[in-house]
């Protein structure tokens, strides 16, 4: 995965922020969603299958500019704002999808602008000139809910063909309280997960490249890659578990009891 820095300029690597010293006002906590927003240009086209999310940690901001994630220095002080250098990754998004790479390229270019904050008790909103951000909270996904349990692959929805049956050996998921190991019909990933947002994004990750499998099986292992290393959003009702990544993509598990 590439990364790029963004700026007066988008473009360098996710974690090579410039440093700015935080400021003495405490930052909206949690994760974030961008509800609405304005530019000069008019409202920007937001998409729930690609969402524009954020959040506030350890002096900086970080979240998903619709596909890619993305990360700067920030300090706050009373409703100024000011932002450092930023990251942002490089992944394969869909290039002939131009209204979610516009949501993203006026998104980033909105919030590198903004210079002021205004907090409610619902929401906040990021202004800078003729620019209006405006975000609503998420809920952080149900972690300890997962740890501990073995998941086994039911279906894969988003595919080519709608949804579709698991082929291959089966193929299993587990989460620990820092890592996730998934295996994938022909092959395995495992890396080290953090919560972004309403996601988990797994960072330090590693995938074994599929050989001599059937190409239903590598399409499979494809896909369950995409959504694992793209960061994914569960969605847990008793013992059945989906992950659901940008775009619709999507791996629905049973717990295997």
């Amino acid at each position: 995965m590439r990364t790029r820095t963004f700026g007066t300029a988008i473009g360098g690597a996710l974690l090579l922020f410039a440093c700015v010293a935080c400021g003495s006002d405490a930052p909206p906590t949690g994760p974030w969603q961008l509800a609405e927003g304005t530019t000069a240009e008019g409202a920007i086209p937001l998409d729930d299958a690609w969402p524009v999310t954020l959040r506030f940690e350890d002096g900086s901001i970080k979240g998903t500019a619709a596909c890619n994630h993305y990360g700067t220095r920030a300090s706050i002080n009373g409703t100024s704002l000011r932002l450092a250098e930023g990251g942002l990754t490089n992944m394969y998004c869909p290039a002939d999808d131009f209204e979610v790479m516009a949501t993203e390229s006026r998104y980033l270019e909105a919030l590198w602008a903004a210079n002021g904050i205004e907090q409610t008790s619902e929401t906040f909103t990021l202004t800078g000139p003729d620019i209006e951000l405006t975000f609503r909270p998420l809920t952080e996904p149900p972690v300890a809910d997962l740890v501990g349990r073995t998941w086994v692959l039911d279906s894969l929805a988003g595919t080519e063909d709608g949804t579709s049956e698991p082929v291959g050996t089966p193929a299993e998921l587990e989460i620990t309280e820092d890592t996730l190991r998934a295996d994938t019909g022909c092959g395995e990933f495992s890396g080290r997960w953090i919560i972004r947002g309403e996601q988990i994004l797994v960072n330090y990750a590693a995938s074994e490249t599929p050989e001599e499998c059937a190409e239903d099986v590598v399409d499979q292992h494809g896909h369950l890659i995409n959504i694992l290393g793209d960061g994914f959003r569960p969605d847990l009702d008793g013992d059945r578990l989906s992950l659901i990544s940008a775009g619709g993509r999507a791996a629905e598990y049973r717990d295997a009891g």
